[in-house]
């Protein structure tokens, strides 16, 4: 008895986990997406602003610091670009759900697994958003990047 107890507790534990991990991974993709979207934000607005102005010292400083808004800009499109597809049937996954070709035909097949497959899936899952969260936390940095150099040209350029 004591040894099937402790057996539902270690399968228990182990399904938390993947979920866990799995709801802590979809947090810090939601973060990315925010700070790539405030980061285009505030280039968008420096940038609108910068072009807006009409009296430079020095173009070639305006050009620079234009050329870094606009990285900023598609850095931070690119952290916010829609997850990748995993391209095989899933459970987790919207796309991947898709695949499945109807609810009922999803629902069958939901029924059907075992606490070992939907942690088998749960991980597989985070295996994807850890890629997913790399190449938006690469973005985002590229972004925060380019954003503050473009900003020290523009206050070169304004203060020249």
């Amino acid at each position: 008895m004591e040894k099937d107890t402790e057996k539902k507790f270690k399968d228990a534990a182990q399904a938390d986990f993947s979920k866990g991990i799995h709801e802590y991974l979809t947090h810090y993709v939601d973060v990315a997406d925010t700070k790539a979207g405030v980061l285009i934000g505030l280039a968008s607005a420096l940038l609108g602003f910068i072009i807006t102005q009409t009296n430079y010292a020095c173009v070639t400083l305006l050009g620079v610091a234009i050329a870094f808004e606009i990285a900023a800009i598609a850095f931070g499109l690119y952290g916010v670009l829609p997850r990748l597809y995993t391209g095989h049937k899933g459970y987790i996954f919207w796309e991947d759900i898709l695949t499945w070709g109807s609810p009922q035909a999803y629902s069958a097949q939901v029924s059907r697994l075992s606490e070992e497959h939907i942690e088998k899936d749960y991980a597989e899952q985070n295996y994807y958003l850890s890629k997913i969260l790399d190449r938006k936390y690469l973005a985002v940095r590229r972004s925060m990047f380019s954003f503050a150099i473009g900003a020290a040209f523009i206050a070169l350029v304004l203060f020249i």
